[in-house]
């Protein structure tokens, strides 16, 4: 990949919500080749559901800097199916690297399925491989001190109906505000938020840390938390 204009914020660095385009589109190229992609568990009446990612980031590529991405399943944990990514710059060099949890859902109920059971003999043994995370664990939200209120429009909705994954990092983006880039960042996505809804934000931005919290028709859409780069 190289950064493209359009994915660099106003200092030419990549945008936190088109290195959450990048990363769910490889989830998503790979799922296909497993034979667990869109297409396949449509015809199941099932669909995969982004839970929990953790990131951490070293540095943000700049504009028209070549990176590259690697993803792969880390098998399962209780109900959650575990997928690990990486990314390195052009030299090989490390940039940052997330694990993430996703749930397998009966489409027309969205009841939660078990995906060792359903998808087991499609998924390989990656045991071997390395966990950015051991865990993602429940988020705790400090009191918050900060609001800002988005409506959701019809180009932030994805083919499932509701808010797309990465459109939830750009909310954090706009809270955060211009020059701040995590090193570490955890969201959790609690519920599906659809078009014209109004996402009422809140949290607390320090030097260092911050916390999020996203609700929208006094439902909790996503819980968030993370620290600064120094340097940004």
């Amino acid at each position: 990949h190289f950064v493209r204009y359009s994915d660099g914020d106003r200092y030419g660095r990549l945008k936190l919500r088109s290195l959450f385009d990048y990363a769910q589109d490889a989830a998503g190229k790979h799922a296909e080749l497993l034979g667990v992609g869109f297409e396949e568990l449509r015809q199941r009446n099932q669909v995969w559901v982004l839970s929990r990612i953790g990131l951490k980031m070293q540095r943000y590529p700049e504009i028209c800097e070549p990176f590259a991405l690697t993803t792969y399943p880390m098998g399962f944990e209780r109900f959650f199916a575990r997928r690990e990514f990486r990314f390195v710059d052009g030299n090989g060099k490390p940039l940052g690297q997330a694990s993430s949890y996703w749930l397998l859902l009966e489409l027309d109920s969205m009841r939660i399925l078990d995906p060792h059971k359903e998808l087991t003999d499609k998924m390989p043994d990656n045991s071997d491989m390395s966990l950015a995370f051991e865990s993602l664990g429940k988020i705790r939200p400090e009191t918050p001190e900060l609001h800002l209120c988005q409506i959701i429009q019809e180009a932030q909705i994805d083919m499932n109906g509701h808010l797309n994954n990465a459109e939830y990092a750009a909310l954090i983006h706009n809270f955060l505000g211009a020059g701040k880039y995590p090193s570490y960042l955890q969201i959790n996505y609690q519920n599906g938020v659809p078009v014209n809804s109004q996402v009422e934000l809140s949290g607390t931005i320090t030097a260092d840390n911050f916390s999020i919290q996203g609700e929208t028709d006094k439902k909790i859409a996503f819980q968030a938390e993370g620290k600064l780069l120094s340097e940004a």
